[in-house]
């Protein structure tokens, strides 16, 4: 099966502003240098605080998490509904900070009420998150230490 690959970036939990143009733009010059395409969503850090605000101290693999999760992946089936793009998937569950099962049990939801496929995967299986760190420092990817989300940050301390 051949597959044109899109990458759309989307990084609404970035609070800080910088953080999010500075990782579009490292991501998109990645990946056109290898030829791929990438699409950005628009930055709206405002709403999705507005969506997650009242789950905040909940902390990671929450509730919190979950609106973050549909939030996202909707406006991904939105761009790919724009873009007549059959088939998607996400790689939030790379990270071991991330439930699958929820990430993909979205996906599915998702799935039908837009008519595109949803590819379930869990990329953090057969040391997909090890191979992912490997991946970043051999190509000198920008890798940050949170999720994104200043709730995420706190947690962390960081």
């Amino acid at each position: 099966m051949l597959f044109d690959v899109f990458f759309f970036f989307k990084q609404k939990t970035a609070y800080e502003i910088y953080q999010c143009d500075w990782s579009s733009d490292v991501c998109s010059s990645d990946l056109k240098l290898n030829g791929f395409n990438m699409f950005t969503g628009i930055y709206d850090n405002k709403r999705w605080t507005s969506l997650v605000e009242e789950f905040k101290s909940l902390g990671e693999r929450s509730e919190r998490c979950y609106h973050c999760f549909k939030i996202r992946l909707t406006e991904t089936f939105n761009k790919a509904q724009s873009l007549n793009i059959d088939i998607i998937t996400t790689t939030l569950t790379i990270s071991p900070h991330k439930d699958a099962d929820v990430i993909n049990s979205i996906g599915r939801e998702l799935s039908h009420k837009y008519g595109i496929k949803f590819l379930e995967q869990d990329f953090k299986k057969n040391n997909g998150f090890k191979k992912s760190v490997e991946l970043s420092k051999k190509y000198n990817f920008y890798r940050q230490e949170y999720c994104g989300c200043i709730y995420s940050k706190m947690e962390r301390g960081l």
